[in-house]
């Protein structure tokens, strides 16, 4: 954990930077503020199956345009993704099926700040049946004008959506956005700022039955704030 945090003047990872360590168990902030790092290795990570966590891993990695693909496949064990690339800001795409793990809980702030990202696959989440934190997931994304159908129709146990996509630049919300979500407890501030979205009356709707149908009754304060 901040092994490596703020090593501003590093433009490059060795791709065997890690080969020999075989025991680590977490990469919390180990590439934070690497403001100079422009791409991840391919198989980076993967001699390390038994990591945990990669919370804020890359964090304010500002150059950082690309991911590999399968960066995560092999991390069945990890538990947070939380604001593993927040503050990315020239991060235009993200690969499809990204996170391996069916153990995942929070991706909040996962993408936080990624303000040239254009484009997320509706599968981006697929393997994640665990995950239940969602806030500030695509905060200020102000690229993003447009989200897929499914993007979280894998994620059944998901209960936090606050601030997920706040002060971005959303245009439209797809129909049934969250309709397996039926564990929410709160979309509080969800789309707040969001300032040229249409509202789509369906977004909180099963595809079934046009009517609210969650499990409990989900926060909905401020949701489309100054939209």
């Amino acid at each position: 954990k901040l092994c490596f945090e703020k090593c501003s003047k590093i433009a490059a990872i060795p791709s065997d930077l890690f080969t020999n360590l075989k025991r680590l168990t977490s990469f919390e902030e180990f590439f934070s503020g690497w403001n100079k790092l422009e791409a991840i290795p391919e198989g980076l990570f993967d001699q390390h199956p038994d990591v945990t966590s990669f919370k804020n891993c890359f964090k304010n990695c500002t150059v950082l345009t690309t991911i590999p693909e399968g960066l995560f496949d092999k991390h069945l064990k990890v538990t947070s993704f939380e604001g593993c690339f927040e503050g990315c800001r020239t991060l235009t795409e993200v690969p499809t099926r990204l996170f391996a793990s069916p153990v995942a809980t929070s991706f909040s702030n996962c993408f936080s700040g990624c303000s040239s990202l254009t484009k997320v696959a509706d599968d981006l989440f697929s393997r994640n049946e665990a995950a239940t934190k969602f806030s500030h997931c695509f905060e200020a994304c102000s690229s993003l004008t447009e989200l897929p159908n499914k993007l979280f129709t894998y994620n059944t146990k998901a209960t936090d959506f606050s601030y997920c996509f706040s002060y971005g630049k959303l245009k439209t919300v797809p129909r049934f956005l969250f309709a397996t979500n039926l564990q929410v407890t709160t979309f509080k501030a969800c789309f707040q700022n969001c300032e040229v979205l249409a509202p789509n009356e369906d977004i909180f709707c099963s595809s079934s039955a046009l009517k609210t149908r969650f499990a409990t009754r989900p926060d909905i304060s401020m949701c489309f704030y100054n939209i």
